[in-house]
């Protein structure tokens, strides 16, 4: 292991945040932290290789100084016992570089460095300036009428002074509103009545004193208990004072910070909660400079929370904005204090990233805005699956389209010839001859229905939804007279719950109505008595339209394939068909943001629904 050369700890030594002598045995001066030159107002200098004394004499014009004489026997003390010594706060004047002397006091503490041979080689001569709090005290002994009049006004605070034992020995109305406990019934007593009991079997008041008075003023924070018996979490403040020198008691002052502590306690469980979010969240000022930086934002934007901290989260985060412009944004949320939408938001790397984006305000218990949060959802695999499946969906079109385009022709070509053998040839054909030709005229007249929904089915993808108001009840009215002529109407029990209006396109809607009515005819017409029900129920924001027939029903397990494309689950020979009609009213419900379903049991009819929103737009 490399030693750290001797130069360096010396720079250590001088750098430190502390007020640091370092002194040989004889007490001359071997180094000097800067803390310590600044606090005594010399130079380096001028003091290393000088005996303290020399550099630091007593103010002539106190007769009554007394630190170079205290200062000499404690550090003759550590010399001879090779033991730490702590002193009294002492009364300890400086020297300013004009020959005046300012009034100072110190709380210092000497501790000796030996060598291996457990011979002295140094003493470190530690000071700690007390001379504000000392000041005070002293300022407080002389008004403390006054003083004690001030602090009994003091609400907030319990203000209240220790003998040097530590028993109570004043107190402020503060404190007896914060404990509980009368000046007559608490002064005398010992301040461990304040602990809870797991801290006094700890020996934590006594501790806490001791601190005090090794460090010239103790803080901490903890629970602490009224006359009654309830809890309260106290920030607590206890300071040593000293008279002529000696520990005259303590100055203790206690806040009641429940509320605080609560509060913080709810900070820190939301704080816990976001870096647990693996979506990024993100905290800005109302300027939106960013307050707080998530794990999942660190993970999908690169940047680590210290180095965005405090920058703007439009630099950071480098949007474009595909669909809507900023200003437009911006408009939106300052009105509405929301806004949701896609932006492209960037990585450190610069790559983009799709992201769902949700921008609303931070309001604190008062209602007060006082920033803004941003929530991001990658969508980069979501975009590029949706951009990929649409290529895959155009091209799909355009290929179903062109098949069935060019299927036409051959298409009338056999009808043709067809015609042509019936007409020319008819008494030259034998019975099996005629059925077949009409076998061939039959499946051809099919396959021009089947490749006609095959158009039809492409061509809705592509047709533009012009949305208007739609009376639900005349078009299903129009469409019943449509599929199912005199004669074959009037067999049907026909049963037409009121139809609510719409907001949609009336072209594609009118097909939807269309093949679910001639659907339910179709498969009802072998029923003894058919029957169809028609109706609509609102529920979850949206108009549920149903049309019930008493027909063939099907198999329930077989339903998800019904609005697939071919999907048929009968015969030809029992129903004609073509199995494109419930594909092209899931595509036209799909596209209106609405979905289809249906429900049925064999020989025991079957129900179709369509949903549509109720506040479609």
């Amino acid at each position: 292991m490399a030693l750290v050369p001797q130069q360096d700890f010396k720079l250590l030594f001088e750098s430190a945040p502390g007020l640091y002598l370092a002194l040989l045995p004889d007490f001359t001066i071997a180094a000097v932290s800067n803390a310590y030159l600044e606090a005594t107002m010399t130079e380096r200098k001028e003091i290393t290789g000088h005996e303290v004394f020399e550099i630091f004499p007593d103010n002539p014009n106190d007769t009554e100084a007394a630190g170079v004489l205290n200062l000499r026997s404690s550090l003759n003390y550590v010399a001879q016992h090779k033991h730490p010594h702590t002193m009294a706060v002492q009364k300890y004047d400086i020297r300013r570089p004009d020959g005046t002397f300012e009034t100072r006091y110190w709380l210092p503490v000497n501790t000796p460095v030996l060598n291996g041979q457990n011979e002295l080689v140094y003493i470190i001569h530690n000071v700690k300036d007390v001379t504000a709090t000392q000041k005070a005290w002293n300022d407080f002994k002389k008004s403390e009428r006054d003083f004690q009049s001030l602090v009994n006004s003091v609400k907030e605070y319990a203000i209240f002074m220790l003998d040097a034992n530590g028993n109570v020995s004043t107190w402020n109305s503060g404190a007896e509103a914060i404990k509980g406990y009368k000046a007559e019934e608490i002064i005398g007593k010992p301040m461990d009545v304040f602990y809870t009991e797991e801290e006094i079997a700890n020996d934590v008041p006594r501790q806490n004193l001791k601190k005090a008075l090794q460090y010239g003023h103790y803080e901490a924070e903890g629970y602490r208990v009224r006359k009654d018996g309830t809890r309260f979490y106290a920030d607590v403040a206890i300071t040593p004072m000293y008279e002529n020198g000696q520990l005259s008691g303590y100055a203790k002052i206690t806040k009641d910070i429940t509320e605080r502590r609560k509060s913080e306690d709810t900070i820190r469980f939301m704080a816990t909660i976001l870096d647990n979010i693996q979506d990024p969240v993100i905290a800005t000022d109302n300027n939106f400079f960013i307050t707080n930086w998530n794990e999942g934002a660190e993970k999908l934007f690169g940047w680590k929370s210290s180095e965005v901290s405090g920058r703007s989260a439009i630099e950071i985060l480098k949007a474009d904005f595909p669909l809507e412009k900023r200003k437009d944004i911006l408009n939106q949320f300052a009105v509405n204090g929301f806004w949701q939408g896609e932006l492209i938001y960037h990585s450190r790397s610069g790559a983009p990233i799709n992201s769902l984006v949700t921008l609303s305000r931070l309001k604190n218990a008062a209602g007060v805005v006082k920033g803004n949060l941003i929530l991001v959802r990658d969508i980069t695999k979501r975009k590029y699956a949706e951009e990929g499946l649409k290529k895959s969906i155009d091209e799909m079109e355009a290929f179903s389209y062109s098949i069935s385009h060019d299927l036409r022709a051959p298409l009338r070509s056999i009808i043709g010839f067809a015609n042509i053998l019936e007409e020319d040839y008819g008494d030259k054909l034998d019975e099996e001859a005629k059925r077949i030709t009409g076998v061939i005229k039959k499946n051809t007249s099919r396959m021009g229905r089947l490749i006609d929904d095959l158009l039809a089915f492409s061509r809705t993808g592509k047709l533009e939804l012009i949305k208007t108001n739609v009376d639900s009840a005349k078009v299903v009215k129009q469409v019943i007279d449509e599929v199912a002529p005199n004669g074959q109407k009037e067999k049907i029990d026909w049963i037409i719950h009121p139809l609510p209006p719409v907001k949609a396109d009336l072209n594609t809607l009118n097909q939807v109505w269309v093949n679910l009515i001639s659907n339910a005819v179709k498969y009802s017409g072998k029923a003894d008595k058919p029957k169809i029900e028609i109706g609509a129920v609102k529920k979850n924001g949206n108009i549920n339209f149903f049309v019930k027939d008493n027909g063939v029903g099907f198999d329930e397990k077989y339903k998800e394939k019904l609005f697939n494309v071919f999907q048929r689950l009968h015969s030809n020979e029992e129903f004609e068909g073509t199995g494109i009609g419930l594909a092209i009213v899931d595509k036209i419900i799909s596209r209106h943001g609405g979905k289809v379903w249906a429900e049925g049991e064999v020989d025991k009819g079957a129900t179709f629904y369509f949903s549509l929103p109720a506040n479609n737009k």
